[in-house]
Parts: C-alpha cells; structure tokens; sequence
C-alpha cells in the first residue's frame, strides 16, 4: 500500500493486514520440501561426520602403500 507523499516520491507502508510474509513465501513453505532440505542436511552431516571418523585410519593405509 502506497501513500502519495506530496513530494513526488511514494512510501512504502507496509502490507496491509499482514496477508503476505516475503521471508517464507507459501509457495516455498510446503512438508516436502521440508522433507528434502532436512534430507539433505542430514546426509551432508553424516558424510561429514563419517569423514572424521574413519579419515586417520584411510589416510594411515594410504601412507602405508
């Protein structure tokens, strides 16, 4: 909603009544998506997770060789 100011400019007011949220679009807010990115997370966590684990016994084999 916009407001002449009187100055040739207009300002910006606001949504009126709240209706929208710009952060969290509806479109972009649905469980499956949800379900996808926490997916992701997680996978990402656990490769990072398992590459800290068992990187000192890969590299000691490797330098073996």
């Amino acid at each position: 909603m916009t407001r002449p100011s009187g100055s040739g400019f207009e300002k910006f007011y606001g949504f009126v009544g709240a209706e929208t949220n710009q952060w969290y679009p509806d479109r972009l807010n649905t469980a499956r998506l949800g379900f996808i990115q926490g997916s992701v997370t997680l996978g990402f966590d656990l490769v990072s997770n398992l590459g800290a684990e068992f990187w000192p016994d890969v590299k000691r084999k490797l330098r073996r060789k």
